[in-house]
């Protein structure tokens, strides 16, 4: 069994950052990601709301992350972790660690739309990844979310048309942006009912939810924006969750077991965002080292 002082599970905004502080402490962290560093964020056109960086791509900021991170000396680790235990074993796809504190920053998955043809070839939960492939064509966002609204704008670049659909009558984030687009159609108070096509997505059956109307709309693809999961299958084990799977910590990122802490998306937290993933990451960095110091 391999033995380390600091271990961080995650490899998006907030386990780099953590790593960052870890490593500026003095400390050797192990980093482990199963499968690219950066997180959702790699997958991210736009990102306009992080300090000091104007408007930049997710990847080039993933990568200014990575950059820093490389300035120390660290070891990554590309694992699949099975478990953790309240002792801070780590059982991974590589053998097993134990490690003096151990922060989990795995981030959240994409929510499922749970309507009757999602499996359908044509369903993505990543405009970034997949838009390329309905260039010229018409697709679907549901959602109405900062997410939703971006996917939205990014898809009406490459698009015919982009219906951007929410249940409610107004939409969480900044619409403005895309009310003036000749190509995208804002439905909102509406449902999506279910995905038609079989092994290929070709049209979309929506309810309004204040009429009961139901009707049909031609669609090549539907893009899934309706809120994340926390990524913690692997720790419910230990307690720490809460009814929706987030770890719940403390303002020092700490759980209620002694050298556990956890950062970003996978934590509960009352706003989701890079600088806030980044934040927690060196918090919980930050303690988790001075536990280890004594």
């Amino acid at each position: 069994m391999t033995e380390t002082d600091i271990a961080i599970i995650g490899g998006g905004a907030a386990g780099l950052s953590a790593a960052i502080y870890a490593a500026r402490a003095g400390f050797i962290p192990y980093l482990f990601e199963n499968v690219y560093m950066g997180g959702q964020i790699a997958n991210t056109d736009i990102i306009e709301n992080y300090p000091a960086m104007g408007i930049i791509s997710g990847y080039d900021l993933i990568e200014g992350f990575i950059s820093h991170l490389k300035k120390f000396e660290y070891n990554l680790r590309n694992a699949e972790i099975f478990e953790i235990s309240p002792e801070k074993v780590i059982k991974t796809s590589k053998g097993d660690y134990k490690a003096k504190a151990v922060i989990i920053a795995t981030g959240a998955r994409p929510r499922k739309l749970e309507v009757a043809g999602e499996e359908s070839g044509g369903v993505s939960y990543c405009a970034v990844c997949d838009g390329n492939f309905y260039r010229k064509k018409t697709v679907a966002v549901i959602g109405g979310g900062n997410t939703a609204i971006h996917d939205a704008l990014f898809l009406s670049r490459i698009c015919e048309k982009v219906y951007l659909i929410h249940r409610r009558g107004e939409f969480r984030g900044n619409i403005a942006p895309l009310r003036e687009l000749p190509n995208v159609a804002l439905v909102t108070d509406t449902i999506l009912t279910s995905i038609n096509g079989g092994k290929k997505v070709s049209s979309i059956t929506i309810q309004n939810v204040q009429t009961k109307e139901v009707r049909d709309i031609q669609a090549d693809g539907v893009f899934a924006a309706v809120g994340t999961l926390p990524n913690t299958e692997f720790i419910r084990n230990l307690g720490i969750t809460d009814g929706n799977g987030a770890i719940i910590t403390d303002e020092c990122m700490r759980t209620s077991i002694g050298g556990i802490f956890a950062a970003g998306d996978v934590r509960r937290t009352p706003l989701r965002q890079i600088i806030t993933a980044a934040a927690d990451g060196a918090v919980a960095a930050t303690y988790a080292c001075a536990g280890i110091e004594g």
